[in-house]
C-alpha cells in the first residue's frame, strides 16, 4: 500500500470516528456557541478562552483549564470543513495545543487536520507557528504525519521561507521538513 494511500486511509477512519461521536460529544446548547465562536473570532477578546492555561503537574497530573473548549473547537472545524475560520484562530489553535502537547506529554490526533488546513489556507503566512508547533515535541511531529500535502502549495512554502534574511534554525528545519514532502 502507497504512504498516500494510508494517510488517506487514515484521514478518512479518523474523520468517520469523530463523526460518529460528534452527536454525544457536543452537547445541544454548545453548537450554536461553537460556531458563533469560530465565525466571530476576534483574537482581543477571545484568545484567552483557547490559550494554553497550566493549572498542574506534567503528563497525568496536567491540566488545562482551556483544552475541553479548545478542543471542540478544533474538533468542530475538523468536522465541519465548509464552517469558514479565520487563520488566525487557526494559527492561535495551533500555538496554544502545541503548547499544551509539551506539557501534557502528548497531541490531540486532530492536530494533523488543523495544520493541514492553516496550510492549505495561508500558505507561508503562519508557517513559523506550525513549525513552533510541528518541533516542539515528538508527539506534535508525530500528530502530523498524517498531513496530505497534495493541496497544499510546499513550493510557495519553500521559496517563502528561502527568501528570508535571517535562517535561524526554525527556518533551516523547515526548509529540510517541506524539502523532504517534494
Amino acid at each position: 500500500m502507497s504512504q498516500k494511500s494510508t494517510k488517506n486511509n487514515y484521514k478518512e477512519n479518523f474523520l468517520n470516528i469523530l463523526a460518529e461521536v460528534e452527536d454525544t460529544y457536543y452537547k445541544s446548547q454548545e453548537i450554536s456557541t461553537i460556531r458563533r465562536f469560530i465565525e466571530e473570532y476576534n483574537p482581543t477578546n477571545d484568545f484567552l478562552k483557547i490559550c494554553f492555561s497550566r493549572s498542574g503537574g506534567n503528563g497525568i497530573e496536567f491540566k488545562d483549564r482551556n483544552q475541553d473548549f479548545r478542543d471542540k473547537i478544533a474538533i468542530y472545524i475538523c468536522l465541519n470543513t465548509d464552517v469558514t475560520v479565520s487563520p488566525l484562530l487557526l494559527s492561535d489553535l495551533i500555538q496554544e495545543t502545541g503548547k499544551a502537547s509539551r506539557d501534557s506529554w502528548g497531541a490531540p490526533e486532530y492536530l494533523f487536520l488543523l495544520s493541514e488546513r492553516l496550510l492549505k489556507e495561508t500558505g507561508g503566512k503562519y508557517i513559523e507557528t506550525f513549525g513552533e508547533m510541528l518541533f516542539s515535541n515528538m508527539d506534535t511531529y508525530g500528530a502530523c504525519i498524517g498531513i496530505d500535502f497534495k493541496n497544499i502549495d510546499i513550493l510557495g512554502i519553500l521559496d517563502e521561507l528561502k527568501r528570508k534574511e535571517q535562517k535561524d534554525k526554525l527556518i533551516l528545519d523547515l526548509i529540510e521538513y517541506f524539502e523532504a514532502q517534494l
